[in-house]
Order: C-alpha cells, then sequence, then structure tokens
C-alpha cells in the first residue's frame, strides 16, 4: 500500500498534513485581525532575517573568514531558534516553526565556517556545548514559557 494514498483511495499524508494545519493557531483566527496581520510580519521579518544570514552565509565563506563576527552569537542563535521551533509546536504556531526553523537552517553554515576558518577559544566552544542543551530542555520541560523567557534574554547579549 501507498504511504501517500490510504485504502479507500484517500490522500492518507495529506489529510494529515492538513488536520495539522487546521490545529494551528493561525488557521483558528484567521480573519482580519491583529494574529493574522502578526502571522504576515513574522513571515516578512523571517525573509528579511533569512536574506541577511543568507549573505553573511556567503560572505564568511568567499571571504573564507570569520573575524569579524561572533562564535558564541552565531551558536547560541543556532541552538535558540532551534529550541524555538519546539516552542512554536508547543504553541501550535506554524508561522513562529517555519520563521525559526529557516533561521536556524541558515545560521548553520555560518557557524559550520566559523568553526572552519576562525580561531575558537576552548571557553567558546565550552559555552556552544552547553547552549545544545536549549533543545531538549524545551522539549522536555514542562516550563516552556519561563525557559523561552530566559532563553530570549540571551539573545540581547
Amino acid at each position: 500500500m501507498n504511504v501517500l494514498v490510504d485504502a479507500k483511495g484517500g490522500f492518507a499524508m495529506l489529510e494529515k498534513i492538513l488536520g495539522l494545519l487546521r490545529n494551528t493557531v493561525e488557521y483558528r483566527d484567521w480573519g482580519f485581525n491583529s494574529a493574522t496581520i502578526g502571522v504576515f510580519g513574522i513571515l516578512f521579518f523571517a525573509l528579511v532575517e533569512g536574506w541577511a544570514l543568507w549573505n553573511q552565509g556567503r560572505l564568511v565563506w568567499r571571504m573564507r573568514s570569520g573575524t569579524s563576527i561572533s562564535f558564541v552569537r552565531v551558536s547560541y542563535s543556532v541552538f535558540f531558534t532551534a529550541a524555538s521551533v519546539a516552542y512554536g509546536f508547543y504553541l501550535g504556531s506554524i508561522a513562529v516553526v517555519i520563521n525559526r526553523l529557516a533561521v536556524s537552517l541558515l545560521n548553520i553554515p555560518i557557524l559550520i565556517g566559523l568553526v572552519k576558518f576562525k580561531e575558537i577559544g576552548w571557553w567558546e566552544k565550552g559555552q556552544a556545548v552547553l547552549f545544545i542543551f536549549m533543545v531538549p530542555a524545551m522539549v522536555f520541560s514542562p516550563h516552556r514559557e519561563a525557559l523561552y523567557a530566559v532563553f530570549s534574554i540571551g539573545v540581547l547579549y
């Protein structure tokens, strides 16, 4: 049996995806209101941020240097945005999930470039290892709201 088509000839995978989308905050609150305007704002800023990260990543790899980029900031951003994807699923917000997933994925080539081209001290590497724990903390903790608030403070650093 095909994974995409169920026994009755329906599109099982499509139905599952549509079922997930119907349970999102954006679908439930769709209309001419602040929630819908917020979704478009989130997606607009995701495009702007994605464009900037794309250019920064290209620059790191083209120049084969990361001297002006903070390894700690980029590593924090990778793991914070990955934790934010988990938080977006918790909230049931597809806009947050898409935004943070795109930003996280676009930061990865920058992080790899910095590891390859920049001299990174043991203290910076140690911090990056600690940042990894944001993701499982956000996935498994019952205190996601408080964790997200605390992790968001690190973005200001």
